[in-house]
């Protein structure tokens, strides 16, 4: 069976005809992926339609409720489920009959007339199709859209003659919706008639014709990324091909239209390869391989009600029978051929029954109103009620909400409060820890003042006012004067770390520590980039001030390694003793100023510091490591 529906669904000539009553952007942007997702992905696209319908709903806009059926039930045609798309077209007609819009009344007859052709239901289909033409002719110079719609009108007429085998009538049809589409410049339309036409010359014997509109139809298919249309174009080359008893060939592209179908997925195409391609096997002369696909055709076709490839394939199987001398199965087998080719002759004298039948059913149902009205009545009481408590439990879920959100809102905010607190405690004492600290060097530096330099000042004095001045006493006074003011000013802040450096002034340190005499200080330095860490050095050289103080009152030792090392992008300061060991945590947590000094200094150059020590144990070591300042920086003292 050559011939398939191209698909026109509302898809092309959709719009959002009452944007501006409501705003319908998500409704747009449903109806844009629908429509984008229908040839590639119809499960998709169907989904995308069933979530259409639903917010439509909700919102109670009746177009966008339309625009939902009408994608699900092109899903379904699109994928052979005929009856389905049936039912959601006719929901889609209701509805488009209660807006009077006449673009989606007749776009839903069309539709619906498609899926009546495909279940051998010509009369029916053929009587949708007139509607749906008389309905556009009214509106096409109004409204464009319309316009293609109308055209897809011929394209389904010339099926219902093509599948009563009035092929003449048929290429009538065909011949006028590629013109049509032509001049519409609708690219999916023409590859759609092109199609058509390519099943109506292989009918009517023309198979040089029939195989040049199929090549069209198949390349335009093909760059519209169309995989149904491709394959129903990949399935008529190949009977094209037959026909030229080029049987390999037509194998292969019978094989490649049935991988399409199946993506797609539509069993409806899927059902046409099958019984071609028994077609084909009963020409080659395998009769059991051309018998398999006859029955999967049957059976496939007859779960989507596919009437007309059930007629084909049964015929197709009684000569198969025939052929391997079964003749009572070639028989029973005609007979049911028969039986289904009578059911679609026969169709109009079905419709005048089904006429009566519908008007006896609408009398019935009009019976019927009266009683459904009064269970109406108690439903809407009931639906009342019911609302009334579904709004009862949503206020009290939203009031538990409403306390359980209040409740974790004091706990952030308790939480956030104790932070803060924290935060300006350990501010605190860390201000505290530097007042502490400058007092304590006040203090030391007025004692010093006061003791070795009033003393001398006192002594020199005192020299001076004897009447006998002796000159070298008082030289040597001068000298311990200026001994002892050196030693002030180099506790306050060593020149030489000024003037010099970091290396030089730890250098100078260690030199004035070993004048002590106790303990042994070495220094060892590599590599120090004195530019990097100038805006740091002070800071770096009280931390080693601090801590040698530390090994000098507590740690009883009589060596201590002082290692001063660049490294790559940082500086390592590096201080081992052989001293007794200490609890690091205990100086971590200590309260005293200064630990909380050294913290302090470390936390603004962005430092860090360990401890390799224990109590009990003897040597120790510190390693303090302090990132580089490249760019600008802030000095800290």
């Amino acid at each position: 069976m050559k011939v398939s529906a191209l698909l026109l669904q509302l898809i092309n000539y959709s719009g959002p005809l009452f944007a501006g009553q409501f705003d319908s952007l998500k409704v747009d942007e449903l109806v844009k992926q629908a429509k984008a997702t229908m040839v590639s992905s119809p499960d998709s696209s169907r989904a995308l339609g069933f979530e259409l319908y639903a917010y439509a709903n909700a919102n109670d806009y009746d177009w966008g409720r339309a625009q939902g059926y009408i994608f699900v039930g092109a899903s379904f045609h699109r994928q052979g489920g005929f009856d389905t798309a049936i039912y959601y077209f006719d929901k889609a007609l209701e509805v488009n009959n209660t807006l009077k819009d006449s673009l989606q009344i007749g776009a839903a007859k069309l539709n619906k007339a498609m899926c009546l052709v495909s279940t051998g239901r010509y009369d029916e289909g053929a009587q949708s199709i007139l509607e749906s033409m008389k309905t556009l002719e009214q509106i096409m110079d109004t409204q464009p859209k319309a316009k293609n719609a109308y055209i897809s009108c011929f394209n389904i007429m010339g099926q219902v003659y093509y599948y009563q085998s009035d092929f003449e009538k048929t290429r009538d049809y065909f011949v006028r919706y590629l013109e049509e589409a032509t001049k519409a410049q609708d690219t999916l339309l023409i590859a759609s008639a092109n199609n058509n036409l390519g099943a109506v010359y292989y009918e009517l014997g023309d198979f040089d014709k029939s195989l040049e509109h199929d090549l069209k139809g198949a390349e335009i298919h093909k760059q519209l990324n169309n995989p149904m249309g491709y394959a129903n174009a990949m399935q008529n080359i190949a009977i094209d091909l037959m026909e030229r008893a080029e049987y390999d060939k037509a194998e292969k592209f019978l094989k490649v239209a049935l991988i399409w179908y199946q993506k797609v997925p539509n069993d409806k195409g899927v059902s046409e390869v099958y019984f071609n391609l028994g077609k084909l096997f009963y020409r080659t002369n395998k009769i059991d391989l051309s018998s398999k696909w006859y029955k999967l055709a049957i059976d496939l076709s007859g779960e989507i009600n596919n009437p007309e490839v059930i007629k084909r394939s049964l015929l197709g199987l009684s000569n198969n029978y025939a052929a391997a001398g079964n003749h009572k199965m070639a028989l029973e087998t005609y007979k049911d051929h028969d039986v289904i080719s009578d059911s679609l002759v026969n169709l109009s004298n079905l419709n005048k029954v089904s006429e009566l039948e519908i008007a006896y059913e609408t009398e019935k149902k009009e019976r019927q109103i009266i009683f459904q009205k009064a269970a109406i009545q108690q439903s809407e009481l009931e639906l009342k009620r019911n609302q009334l408590v579904i709004i009862i439990l949503f206020v009290l879920i939203a009031l538990i909400g409403l306390t359980f959100l209040w409740f974790f809102k004091q706990q952030q905010y308790r939480r956030k409060l104790l932070l803060e607190q924290e935060r300006t405690r350990a501010s605190k004492e860390q201000i505290q820890a530097v007042i502490h600290s400058q007092e304590e060097e006040r203090s030391r530096f007025a004692m010093d003042l006061h003791d070795d330099f009033g003393q001398l000042i006192s002594a020199l004095r005192i020299n001076i006012n004897q009447k006998e001045v002796k000159e070298d006493e008082a030289n040597n006074l001068l000298d311990a004067m200026y001994a002892a003011l050196k030693n002030i000013a180099f506790n306050l802040m060593p020149q030489t770390l000024l003037e010099k450096g970091l290396s030089e002034a730890v250098d100078e340190l260690c030199y004035q520590l070993n004048r002590l005499g106790e303990i042994k200080f070495k220094l060892n330095t590599f590599d120090i980039d004195e530019t990097s860490i100038a805006p740091v050095k002070v800071s770096i050289y009280r931390i080693v001030q601090e801590l040698l103080s530390n090994i000098i009152k507590y740690a009883s030792a009589n060596v201590v390694q002082v290692s001063i090392t660049g490294l790559k992008g940082e500086l390592n300061v590096l201080i081992e003793d052989n001293g007794d060991g200490f609890d690091p945590q205990k100086f971590f947590q200590s309260s005293g100023n200064g630990w909380r000094n050294i913290s302090s200094r470390l936390d603004l150059m962005n430092g860090s510091i360990e401890v390799d020590s224990s109590r009990g144990r003897k040597n120790s070591s510190v390693s303090i490591l302090i990132p580089y300042i490249k760019k600008e920086a802030k000095k800290v003292a």
